[in-house]
This record gives structure tokens, sequence and C-alpha cells, in this order.
């Protein structure tokens, strides 16, 4: 291989891996994460003990440093170095490898103020969304009692909201603005969160104008809000503007994603209904929810039209995609079939019986990511949430998790299928010995 052909191999290959430490959503970790990984492998290989064995309180105090760490490196100057400490944030958050509640409340003076300098005036469209992403998080941990938190953060998110530069990061305050506003209940009493979402929804605020993707998380959003709310007050807000802005963005969009968020608002629209009025058919009962009866038609008509979509413009996965999520939609409105589902979370399965609660997971998943699974047991205030009594024991020691995906796990999946092998050979065995004696006789 000649020199020129092989240095032009390296450079490709080096590029190819900037560019996949530039992902937003797989690579969290930072450069001192890698080093501390790597240093305690070399340690675990060299004293001949295993990684497993080296210690559950090792890792605990390195995850915890990268936390400390990422926490300082907020106010970096260099936007790359404040950009890496987010991510080594949510690395530990996610991993569920530290107790993050009180590692948290411990720095909890000293993160916020930084968040709140980050979140004001991102440098990037990236850093603004990694710091948002932390302080959802950040309240997660604090749980319900921090009214103080959402009063400062609160005005910076609805300034977000109107006039950041950055559309993602618009569309991000509004949910982060719904989401942590949930947390901490109390605040929705005097329903500012609830109007600020809904005129965004509306078109209707202030600042920047809104596009549909903008729109359909306030949809998203003003949704979320409505799990707290009383049921005749969501009936009046849909009658007053939200039904038919939404019926509006549901039959005008052509994105998937945007649709499908219309659609749910309408199926929870409907459910909010029926648990004051049950039992009605869907287009009385959707007079209650709108005024107008071409508008309630309108929103039927495309309910339907949309589970059975067969435009050829579209591309094949999207109409897939499109045509699965409207589908149960259709089964509740049009037909009375509540949605039957269950997650499975680390110690505990959540019944998923209707859209409002599915649109509380929805949010979970959207914020937690990676550590999903595990919130519901580092997390107490996901539990208050999803009202989990208790949870089962899947977890022997913190960090010593037995699922498949551990080395452990996968030794004993291996094992298993072992097992499972040698008895079949011993069974077919048996079988074949049979059938033998059987000539013999």
């Amino acid at each position: 291989m000649s020199r020129s052909s092989k240095s032009k191999k390296e450079k490709k290959g080096r590029r190819r891996q900037d560019e996949g430490d530039d992902s937003f959503t797989s690579n969290y970790a930072s450069d001192s994460e890698v080093s501390v990984i790597s240093s305690r492998t070399d340690m675990s290989i060299n004293s001949g003990i295993s990684g497993d064995d080296y210690g559950v309180s090792e890792s605990i105090n390195e995850s915890y440093e990268i936390f400390l760490l990422g926490v300082d490196n907020l106010m970096e100057k260099r936007t790359s170095t404040r950009i890496e400490a987010l991510k080594s944030i949510l690395r530990v958050f996610q991993s569920s490898s530290i107790d993050v509640c009180e590692s948290v409340s411990n720095n909890r003076e000293t993160l916020m103020q930084n968040l709140s300098k980050l979140i004001r005036r991102p440098s990037s469209e990236l850093e603004g969304l990694l710091a948002i992403d932390v302080y959802c998080m950040t309240c997660l941990a604090l749980g319900p009692e921090e009214d103080g938190v959402l009063q400062i953060f609160s005005p910076i998110l609805r300034t977000l909201m109107k006039s950041s530069g950055y559309d993602r990061v618009r569309e991000s305050a509004v949910g982060a603005l719904a989401f942590t506003s949930l947390i901490c209940a109390t605040c929705l009493h005097d329903t500012d969160v609830w109007d600020a979402v809904e005129d965004v929804l509306c078109c209707e605020s202030e600042g920047r104008s809104v596009d549909k993707s903008l729109q359909a998380a306030a949809i998203s959003a003003w949704c979320l809000v409505c799990t707290v709310m009383p049921d005749d007050e969501v009936l009046t807000r849909s009658k007053n503007r939200v039904f038919e802005a939404t019926v509006d963005l549901l039959c005008d969009s052509t994105d998937t994603d945007v649709r499908v968020s219309c659609g749910v608002c309408l199926a929870q629209l409907w459910e909010a209904a029926d648990r004051l009025h049950p039992n009605l058919e869907a287009d009385v009962s959707g007079n209650l929810l709108c005024e107008s009866f071409e508008i309630v038609h309108r929103a039927l008509d495309t309910l339907k039209a949309m589970s059975r979509d067969s435009n050829k413009r579209v591309s094949k996965r999207d109409r897939k995609e499109q045509r699965a999520a409207f589908r149960p939609l259709e089964a509740w409105v049009l037909n009375g079939e509540r949605p039957d589902n269950a997650v499975q979370l680390e110690g505990a399965t959540v019944v998923c019986d209707s859209f409002r609660r599915l649109t509380l997971l929805d949010a979970l998943r959207g914020v937690l990511k990676d550590g999903f699974t595990s919130a519901a047991r580092v997390y107490p205030t996901v539990r208050q949430m999803l009202e989990i009594a208790y949870l089962s024991e899947v977890m022997t020691e913190r960090g010593d998790n037995k699922g498949k995906s551990t080395s452990e796990g996968r030794v004993r999946t291996t094992q298993r299928k072992h097992d499972r092998r040698m008895r079949n050979d011993a069974k077919h065995a048996s079988i074949d010995s049979d059938l033998w004696s059987g000539f013999d006789e």
C-alpha cells in the first residue's frame, strides 16, 4: 500500500470519528469519562481482579467526581468544554450510578446558577438543548417542593419560547415549561403556564412567528398540563379555541409527527369528555369539545382517513407509522376501545389504560431517554407521578444490575442456552434409543 493511499484512509477514519463525536443523542460521554473508564479497565486487568469485583463504591465515587467536574465546567469559556460538561452530567443522570437526588441536592445552588446562565443565552442550539435537558432532570431529582426554582426558570423558558433564534430550542423550552411545572403542580393553580402554552398552540403568542413544529410541541405540552387539571376546565378551553386550532393543524400539516401530536390531543379531549359524560356517541361528545358541528365531523373524518392513508406521495415508512399511530386513536374516539398497554420499568409495571397516562409516560421518556427504565427506582418524583406504590427487588446492590445487557446477564443467558441444548440433545438421544430398541424387538 502506498503512503498517499494510507494517509487518505487515516484521514477518512479520523473524519468519521469526529462526526460520531458530534452526535447529539447517541454519545454523551466526555473525554474525561473515557479516560476514567479506560484507566479502571487497565487496573482491573493488571491486578487480576474482574471489573465487577473491583467494587461498586469505586464506580459510585468515579461517577460522582464526573458529575462534580461537569457542574464546575459549565462556566468554562470554551463552548465545547461546556457542551461536554452537559453531556457528562446527563450521562451520569441516565446511568443511575449515583444517588442522583442527593447529589443534586448537595450541589443545588451551583448547578442552578450555572444552568440559568446557559439557558438564558445559549451559544449554540446544541448547548441550549442539552442545558434544558439537564434542567428537566434536575427538577425531577429535586422533587415537587422547589417552587423557587420554577419562579427563576419560568421567565427564562418563556423568553426562549417566544424569541429564541434556534427553532429546536423554542420547542424544547415549551415542553420543559410544561414538564417542570407539572412536577410542582401547586404552581399550576394560577394557570399562567397553561395560558402561555395555549397562546403558542393557537399562534397568538408574542415574539417570533409560530411554525407548525413549534405548534405541535405546544399541543403536546398543553396535553401534559391537562393531566393534572380538572376535566371541566379542559372542556372549556377546548371549546374556546384549542379544539379548532388542533383540527386545523391536523388537516394542514403533512409531517407525521405533527399529525400524531394533534391526533393524541384530540383523543385526550374526547377522553376528558367521556369522564364527565360517559357512554356518548363520538359526535355527541364532540359537541362538548367544540360548538361547531362542521369542525367536529371534520375531526372525525380526518381521524378515519389518517388511519387508512394510502397517499403515494408520502413515503411507505411514514404511511405505516401514521396508520399504526392513528388506529388506536380511531378505535377509542369512534368505537370506545380504550388503550390497553403496559410499560415495564425496573421494579414496576405501569398500566396504560388512558391517553392521559400515555401522555405522561411519553413526556418522562422524552426527558429521561436512556434512563427511563430505571427512573422509578432512582427518582421518587417519578414514582409519585406514575402512582407506583412499591418496587419489586430487581437490584441486589446499587450498580449491580442483573439484566440481560450486563456481563453477568450475558453469562447467565449463555449458560441457560447451553443447558437447554444439553437437555434437547439428551431428549433426542433417548427418543432415538427407544426407536432402535423397538426395531431390535
